[in-house]
């Protein structure tokens, strides 16, 4: 009897520890950006002055091609690799970006309701926590105030209603209410994504292409049903982030799609014309089911901490 009993305690506790597991996914994805002085030189193209010709052109071209063309120039595009650490059970993530800058990392607690960003280099963090949102505002307040030369430079504004409308914009950051920067639309695009009816198979799996514009930038996904499981832990992650924090947080095509996961995405930034353009491509290079230990720690007492409004050479990842 004691050894039955043994038994079904053993076979319950692996049970529970399989199935918590399970509920964890780790994603690792090489990500590169090929930058506007890159994209400069493919200009002679064909169609190079019409936007969204330009934006298909670099939305399908190959990497290999974008890649000779940067050899050519003597100009390297910036590659990192990313890490995803997914919970699906408490809804918290953990993203680790590595590249020739070192490594950053970005921590989103759904409990908590916060966010934080890590520069391990540098030895510092932030966190943007909801109960401390009238803080972060009071001292974006206060930076705009304490820069009596931003009026000057905004007077130099050639264009008349642009310079107005920038004046407004400072005037009404100085008084209350977060900074609305010149030539930033005074409401957020929203994210739109299509069905192209394309289609591929890579390792026997079938992937559906999607297409997707928010704002300047424009992009194709190609998404994989073989990891619905994963899609629908992304896509309640970006629920809590939106609900959470509001605005453009949670709003990462991942979290959007309803019937895959992506495996590769391509973001094209527009303007050319205005110096403004840059080609991402993320592909998931690994998918693993499960991991060991605990990745959503870190260590604040051997770090040095930093207000958000003090980091804007940051960037902070969300999923």
């Amino acid at each position: 009897m004691k050894h039955l009993k043994l038994t079904l305690v053993v076979g319950v506790a692996l049970l529970l520890t399989t199935s918590v597991f399970a509920q964890r996914y780790k994603i690792i994805q090489r990500q590169t950006t090929y930058n506007r002085n890159i994209l400069f030189s493919f200009s002679d193209n064909p169609g190079m002055q019409d936007d969204d010709k330009r934006a298909d052109f670099f939305l399908n071209i190959s990497q290999t091609e974008l890649n000779k063309m940067a050899q050519a120039n003597g100009i390297s595009p910036m590659s990192e690799i990313v890490t995803i650490y997914v919970d699906a059970a408490t809804g918290n993530f953990r993203t680790d970006t590595e590249s020739y800058m070192g490594m950053e990392s970005a921590f989103f607690y759904k409990d908590k309701k916060e966010m934080c960003t890590v520069m391990w280099e540098a030895g510092e963090f932030f966190c943007m926590n909801m109960a401390k949102m009238g803080d972060y505002q009071k001292q974006a307040q206060d930076a705009m105030k304490n820069m009596p030369d931003l009026e000057k430079m905004l007077q130099n504004i050639p264009d008349p209603a642009a310079r107005e409308k920038a004046m407004q914009a400072l005037k009404g950051a100085q008084k209350g209410g977060m900074p609305v920067l010149p030539g930033q639309p005074a409401a957020m695009a929203k994210l739109k994504i299509t069905k192209t009816g394309k289609t591929r198979k890579v390792d026997g799996d079938l992937q559906t292409q999607v297409r997707f514009t928010e704002g300047s930038e424009r992009g194709i996904a190609w998404v994989s049903k073989k990891h619905m499981g994963l899609a629908k832990v992304a896509q309640a992650i970006s629920a809590d982030m939106k609900k959470t924090f509001g605005g453009r947080a949670g709003g990462d095509i991942r979290g959007q799609i309803k019937d895959g996961f992506p495996v590769e995405i391509r973001t094209f930034e527009q303007n050319m014309m205005r110096g403004q353009a840059s080609l991402k491509i993320e592909i998931v290079t690994k998918i693993e089911k499960g991991f060991s230990g605990d990745v959503f720690k870190f260590d604040r007492t051997e770090l040095t901490e930093k207000s958000p409004m003090s980091m804007g050479r940051s960037k902070t990842r969300k999923y």
